[in-house]
């Protein structure tokens, strides 16, 4: 299990024990969300740095760092496929990454700032601070990227 933490860390736990396997150090600011890859080999964090990171789990470093979002970075899901992750900011925006180039793929803009997210195999679900759920579908990415 992968937890974060308003001390700019994440860390990496045994459920069995309940012992700290590792402290992931990278963030400028608080982790306000986490993510394992469905595989578990890589986390995908959220932070009040604007910033979200993507964490190899094996060797605890930095695989790469997604900026873009110009607000906190509230939360983040990865899609079934372990392809992409979506983010949501106190930007207002929504944003889909390819975890393969590490690139922004798609921005999406609400009308407030998102505080919640969800991806599944057909459909991104997120929440707003109006009270608004937004089900957005998936755009048309690339067959081969979609398992």
């Amino acid at each position: 299990m992968v937890s974060g933490s308003g001390d700019d860390t994440l860390k990496v736990w045994d459920l069995l024990t309940g012992r700290v396997l590792a402290t992931l150090q990278g963030h400028a600011d608080r982790v306000n969300a986490c993510v394992l890859t469905p595989d578990g080999q890589r986390a995908v964090s959220a932070s009040a740095d604007r910033t979200l990171k993507v964490w190899d789990l094996g060797t605890g470093r930095v695989q790469a760092t997604l900026e873009g979002h110009t607000g906190y970075v509230n939360e983040c899901a990865v899609t079934p496929d372990g392809c992409y992750v979506v983010s949501v900011s106190d930007d207002g925006t929504l944003k889909v990454w390819d975890l393969e180039t590490c690139t922004c793929i798609l921005t999406h803009r609400g009308d407030t700032f998102f505080g919640s997210v969800t991806a599944t195999e057909t459909a991104v679900i997120a929440g707003d601070a109006a009270g608004t759920v937004w089900f957005l579908d998936w755009p048309a990415l690339s067959p081969a990227r979609r398992v």
